[in-house]
């Protein structure tokens, strides 16, 4: 019955609507779809709105009366088992100048339209499934694309040309521009946050995280970043690459992303516990605890630099780079380290 109501419109599952989050009042809809929507993204102006359906139809919205502007097929059909499992909900992304579309269902290949026309201008493609993307905020034809090929490809969709391939030890789950568009930010699940000159493909930097990551996000003036793991959290001062507090453990159940709002200082999660929940980043920060060897290895790989016996001081490799990290997480990943409690500040749950 569920796997008719996700690929077949029976008026349950396959419609959109619009609300007033305001006054909880519905504007538009139901609007019928063919199948069961999974990605959602308005426009930046909020003129259209995409809607990917579970078999990787996408229909661009009219949000204010409901009209179906565009039916975009790319001609890819999923079911369950494929690609089409729990973590590979379809998704849609306008570019922050609303020239391009783009969507995919976490599969290797990418697609790049014009919402305007429905023109399908670019097919991209990786080696396997893809799990993140994000638009450049100063520069809105450069897109960044990493996934379990363990690869970030950046492409300038000016031309639909690859710009660089930024190679990973293993599959990168997140990633984000910094707000002037020079830096790139990616998240690997090798427990390393990495920050690279996309441009040169100059690795810059990196700053330790939960192994098991799946999103992280930053505090407004960009001095904290907060990683979140499927069952914990953990702050980071991002300027100097320093632990800020413990790992916290989220006890009540699987957590999948991470938001901080505008001058905000609490980390909103959500998840599969049926609540989204705010933690207080103010109490997560307490004094570190670790060897002072260690503080100064994570210094070395958060810098990029070596301190030598003589007092000079090198520049890390990239190879070496991910040889110390690779010795310094099996150091740190003890059995001892049990995560503590995460401080909720608030809870929003049906």
């Amino acid at each position: 019955m569920r796997q008719q109501r996700i690929f077949f419109d029976d008026g349950k599952a396959g419609n959109v609507q619009v609300w007033d989050w305001k006054s909880g009042q519905r504007l538009v809809g139901p609007v019928p779809l063919p199948a069961e929507p999974r990605g959602l993204a308005f426009q930046p102006d909020g003129r259209t709105l995409a809607a990917v359906c579970a078999d990787y139809r996408v229909m661009l919205v009219d949000p204010a009366t409901g009209v179906i502007r565009h039916n975009l097929d790319p001609g890819i059909r999923t079911r369950p088992f494929n690609a089409n499992l729990w973590t590979s909900n379809g998704d849609a992304l306008f570019s922050p100048d609303g020239r391009f579309l783009l969507t995919w269902e976490r599969v290797p290949t990418l697609h790049i339209w014009n919402p305007e026309s429905g023109q399908l201008l670019y097919t991209l493609h990786h080696t396997e499934r893809v799990e993140h993307a994000v638009f450049n905020p100063a520069a809105p034809h450069i897109l960044a694309t990493g996934g379990r090929d363990s690869t970030v490809k950046t492409w300038d969709l000016s031309t639909g040309r690859l710009v660089v391939q930024l190679q990973h030890p293993r599959w990168v789950q997140a990633c984000d521009f910094s707000p002037d568009g020079t830096e790139l930010i990616c998240g690997c699940n090798d427990g390393l946050i990495r920050s690279w000159d996309w441009r040169t493909g100059e690795l810059k930097r990196g700053v330790p995280c939960n192994p098991a990551l799946l999103s992280f996000a930053f505090t407004a003036n960009r001095r904290w970043q907060i990683a979140l793991g499927m069952r914990s959290l953990q702050a980071t001062d991002w300027r100097s690459g320093a632990q800020l507090g413990p790992e916290w453990g989220l006890r009540d159940g699987i957590r999948w992303g991470v938001a901080i709002p505008a001058g905000d200082r609490r980390a909103i999660v959500d998840g599969f516990s049926g609540t989204i929940v705010g933690y207080d980043l103010e109490k997560m920060v307490t004094p570190t605890t670790a060897p002072v060897d260690e503080m100064i290895r994570l210094a070395e790989l958060a810098a990029g630099r070596r301190i030598m016996n003589q007092g000079r001081v090198v520049t890390i490799s990239s190879a070496e780079w991910a040889d110390r990290w690779e010795q310094l997480r099996h150091t740190r990943d003890a059995p001892s380290r049990t995560p503590a409690a995460a401080p909720a500040t608030d809870r929003a749950g049906p």
